[in-house]
């Protein structure tokens, strides 16, 4: 009776929380049942009775094992293996190419992107070091900035070009090198993780180089006062003939607002509104003669037209 109730109270827990091995254990209690009835019956050594409760008993005892040892020890080594299969392909998955390395500069693992760059398989890379796959100065130069993180205790950042072994490809990376440490506080070994700034940096390069013209074409014409604001009409631009017009220098009228600067007060709740209707997709404004106001107060006759860039 003790076992037979076991056997339902674990089944029912087992039913709860999806447990396979709890429905393993209920089996196994419920066959210890069968085994105690079995061996209440017998009326002689050597009888069926007594056979078939030694035998229901061992399998009794081989499915408590069976819940135990997967429950128990298979169970957290599956779990792992699980777990590293998911992190290998997470590793493979991500653009960047990733690396990790012990003190000594031995690399212990890599993703598909790292292959890449060496030009080998992880299998061929781990167990070596940079020499074996790059030229003398490069090894040295990634080793020194290894040592400056594990110095620094922290990540540290650099950026560096690299021609990947296994296409050719070259271009500009910002790599963060990162000390890994084991729970105990031991040093594991160097993490690195290199992403391509190659087309963001050449964004940055063209962005520079073109603003570059733009303000040395406006601030060679002397007779056009250019000024360039943003959607809150903060000035952003403010060209030499804009100062020599106004009479704001650029320090000056950089951050503030247009209409504070050279709109007349009776104008500015108009002028505020045509630009905010503008940027929010509304009817450009129109090209007109004004007179707007200098420092001084002073008004002055102009020919206004506004681009949207």
């Amino acid at each position: 009776g003790v076992y037979a109730l076991a056997a339902i109270l674990i089944l029912r827990a087992g039913q709860r929380k999806r447990d396979i091995n709890l429905y393993w254990l209920a089996a196994a209690a419920w066959v210890q049942a069968l085994s105690v009835l079995f061996f209440t019956l017998y009326a002689d050594v050597g009888d069926i009775f007594n056979l078939l409760g030694h035998v229901y008993k061992s399998i009794a005892y081989m499915m408590v094992y069976r819940a135990v040892f997967v429950s128990g020890v298979l169970g957290p080594y599956l779990a792992l293996a699980s777990e590293r299969a998911q992190l290998k392909t997470l590793l493979a998955t991500i653009p960047d190419m990733v690396w990790l390395k012990n003190p000594e500069g031995v690399y212990l693992s890599c993703n598909a992107e790292f292959e890449r760059f060496f030009g080998a398989h992880e299998a061929a890379i781990v167990g070596h070091r940079d020499v074996d796959f790059v030229s003398p100065e490069t090894a040295e130069f990634f080793q020194h900035n290894d040592q400056l993180a594990i110095a620094a205790g922290k990540p540290t950042i650099n950026e560096e070009w690299l021609t990947f072994q296994q296409d050719g490809y070259e271009g500009l990376f910002e790599t963060t090198k990162t000390p890994f440490y084991a729970e105990d506080g031991a040093l594991v070994g160097v993490l690195g993780i290199s992403h391509d700034i190659t087309a963001s940096r050449r964004m940055q390069n063209d962005l520079f180089f073109s603003e570059q013209r733009f303000r040395s074409l406006f601030e060679g014409i002397p007779n056009i006062a250019v000024q360039g604001y943003d959607r809150e009409r903060k000035v952003l631009f403010w060209s030499l003939a804009s100062e020599r017009l106004y009479g704001y220098s650029k320090q000056e009228a950089l951050g503030r607002r247009l209409e504070d600067l050279i709109i007349p007060a009776e104008m500015r709740a108009d002028v505020v509104a045509a630009v905010d209707a503008w940027v929010a997709g509304g009817a450009d404004i129109p090209s007109a003669e004004l007179s707007l106001q200098r420092k001084d107060g002073s008004r002055v006759p102009v020919f206004s037209c506004h681009v949207m860039q």
